[in-house]
């Protein structure tokens, strides 16, 4: 796609867009008045498709994923691979920001976060948001569930 991409757009130098300036140069005119000022030029070449991120594929979550801890298959109809919501949090989540995911399901962006906090050196603060908690689809519980299991048998408390 990317390739496809840079060949509807071309190639072409950054910095035409803000009158090739240079790091740091000021306005001459050329741009509108309203932009004057110190201008940042990215020095780079490339397509219009160095202009996105570059998107992680993820396979859906696996069986053992799916598995809760009291040995139950997790209900939740399109629950989302770990590492997949890992990623989008460290995408867009400062190391000690807060992440709020306000239809959370069975928690995973909970459990991603709190991965994140006990393994990878984050401290984040994470709310997460589920109105259904019903006998058929017990979301609120199972996320709960998902969250205490990694502080079990550890001396810390979840938030």
């Amino acid at each position: 796609m990317a390739k496809q991409l840079d060949e509807q757009t071309g190639i072409r130098p950054s910095g035409a867009s803000n009158g090739n300036a240079k790091v740091g140069e000021s306005s001459n005119g050329v741009i509108s008045p309203m932009r004057r000022g110190n201008l940042i030029s990215r020095n780079d070449v490339g397509g219009g498709s160095k202009e996105f991120t570059v998107i992680k594929y993820c396979p859906k979550a696996s069986p053992s994923e799916r598995k809760l801890p009291n040995g139950e298959r997790n209900p939740h109809v399109t629950l989302k691979p770990v590492e997949l919501i890992k990623w989008l949090i460290k995408l867009l989540t400062p190391i000690d920001g807060t992440t709020i995911d306000i239809t959370a399901g069975s928690c995973t962006a909970g459990v991603a976060a709190t991965l994140l906090n006990l393994y990878e050196g984050y401290n984040l603060k994470w709310i997460n948001i589920e109105l259904l908690n019903t006998k058929e689809d017990p979301y609120c519980d199972v996320g709960k569930m998902r969250v205490e299991e990694f502080y079990k048998d550890k001396n810390i408390k979840a938030n």
